[in-house]
């Protein structure tokens, strides 16, 4: 009777999320016709709704995803993944007087993933660290966010790093563990703004590549390593 239940509630929140669409959706579409007549406040409107359908899409594209056994994966390229999230949160970021910086050391093959997951998951990633850096920047200074994608002993790892924000490894996988259940599963981010890294979290875990607290450049961030295409490696 409880699992019954509870596969009714998942539904019904899944239907209450799919419902919150089209409101914002509307709120961001109207700000977008009104900002080339009044200017700049539009804009910003038109930004925190994008990101919100941009949650709202993610978070669903996570639990839908949970109960597939095999997911298809395809060769992506990881750099023009990670230009392309660059400039989606580069809007935000000026709302939260943040700015988005892209790294990229070195040519990328190809990495096996699912191009439009890998996509959800770093936007996600990075919003976050957009939020948390300004909650924990000086009013007076700009919060930075590095987006950055390099090559490890494993494979390719990408992530997000600000110096700002300093994790660790016992308290994130403890806050995994916990998400949900605890008032306040990771104490250096706040439960609202700690969402999206979780979210992002469940969409890498659909294709085994989960996040892990990193050190970058002298940053500490969340990151994760992907597996470059074999096929595509023998070819370069």
């Amino acid at each position: 009777m409880s699992n019954t239940r509870h596969a009714v509630n998942d539904q019904l929140l899944k239907i209450v999320i799919e419902q919150l669409k089209f409101p914002l959706l509307n709120i961001a579409r109207q700000a977008e016709l009104a900002q080339t007549i009044q200017g700049a406040d539009y804009k910003n409107i038109n930004s925190v709704a994008d990101m919100a359908l941009k949650i709202i899409d993610s978070y669903l594209m996570s639990i839908e995803g949970s109960g597939q056994a095999i997911l298809e994966l395809e060769p992506v390229s990881l750099s023009s993944i990670l230009n392309d999230v660059a400039d989606s949160l580069s809007d935000i970021a000026k709302i939260y007087n943040c700015t988005v910086e892209l790294k990229l050391d070195g040519k990328f093959v190809p990495v096996m993933g699912a191009k439009t997951k890998l996509e959800a998951a770093f936007t996600m990633l990075g919003y976050s660290y957009i939020e948390a850096s300004a909650a924990n920047t000086e009013d007076s200074k700009l919060g930075t966010i590095l987006l950055s994608g390099y090559k490890t002993a494993r494979g390719l790892t990408a992530g997000v790093f600000s110096p700002s924000i300093e994790l660790t490894s016992c308290s994130f996988n403890r806050a995994l563990k916990s998400f949900g259940h605890a008032r306040q599963s990771l104490p250096e981010i706040s439960q609202a703004t700690a969402v999206g890294i979780f979210i992002a979290d469940g969409l890498l875990d659909s294709f085994a590549a989960r996040l892990r607290v990193a050190h970058h450049r002298n940053l500490s961030g969340l990151a994760t390593t992907l597996i470059p295409s074999k096929q595509l490696q023998l070819l370069s």
